[in-house]
């Protein structure tokens, strides 16, 4: 398994798309910090403090994308005939791209407290006044949640990426599915408390209160019961199709 996820890893980084929307990522982190603390100027140093520490939703857009296309970019160029001539177990196939694939976004995630910071200081520098104020707690739980959210999500994009067969497709299905139809169903229906878009904003924001989204508790179960059932879906159609 482990000479399959080098060789996975060495076909993700050989993508310049991949390091593009890496780049694109961690430039989320910088523009959530700096917008949760100018948007919230007039507040307390604590909701300041909150709001710059808040996973930012682009970046997860971007980490279910790099999903998608660690998944379907071997589609495309029929390289996947050759990856499963190597190696005709799919599942080892799929599981060792779910692994780059959540190991990029736990990396970005985990730059994201420590980017807060950087950019809280920065921006309290200049302004001549106030500082970050948060504890340890906090900032892990923060932290906590945003790589849960990125890692879940990532995993989720290589699912659809798998299915699709299409990067294109792929990325259709994200932006319709995920980010336009789930969000639209889940604020007109009970289904809210469910839908991946509440799950994410609570994941991503653990202070949110608000009665239609899952507590954080139930959130982190709904994310990984649904990465790991679309997981599942994704290899058994996967292992019943032809190259």
């Amino acid at each position: 398994m482990g000479r399959q996820i080098a060789a996975e890893w060495i076909k993700a980084r050989s993508l310049r798309s991949i390091w593009v929307l890496i780049a694109v990522a961690v430039l989320g982190l910088v523009a959530q910090a700096l917008d949760g603390l100018i948007t919230f100027r007039d507040a307390s140093a604590g909701e300041q403090t909150l709001n710059a520490l808040s996973g930012s939703s682009l970046t997860l857009l971007v980490v279910t994308l790099i999903g998608v296309l660690i998944a379907a970019s071997e589609y495309g160029s029929k390289a996947i005939v050759s990856t499963y001539t190597v190696t005709p177990d799919r599942r080892r196939v799929i599981f060792a791209k779910a692994i780059v694939a959540v190991a990029i976004a736990v990396a970005v995630g985990v730059l994201s407290v420590p980017v807060a910071r950087l950019v809280a200081a920065v921006y309290f520098g200049v302004g001549g006044s106030g500082e970050l104020d948060a504890s340890f707690g906090t900032a892990f739980l923060y932290g906590y949640g945003t790589i849960l959210a990125f890692a879940g999500f990532a995993v989720i994009g290589l699912a659809i990426g798998v299915l699709s067969r299409s990067v294109a497709v792929g990325v259709a299905i994200v932006f319709v599915g995920i980010f336009v139809v789930d969000s639209l169903i889940g604020s007109v229906s009970v289904y809210s408390e469910y839908s991946l878009t509440s799950i994410s904003a609570v994941l991503l924001d653990p202070d949110v209160h608000q009665s239609r989204f899952p507590r954080f508790g139930p959130a982190v179960a709904l994310m990984l019961l649904y990465a790991g059932v679309l997981t599942a879906l994704a290899v058994a159609v996967e292992r019943r199709r032809d190259v």
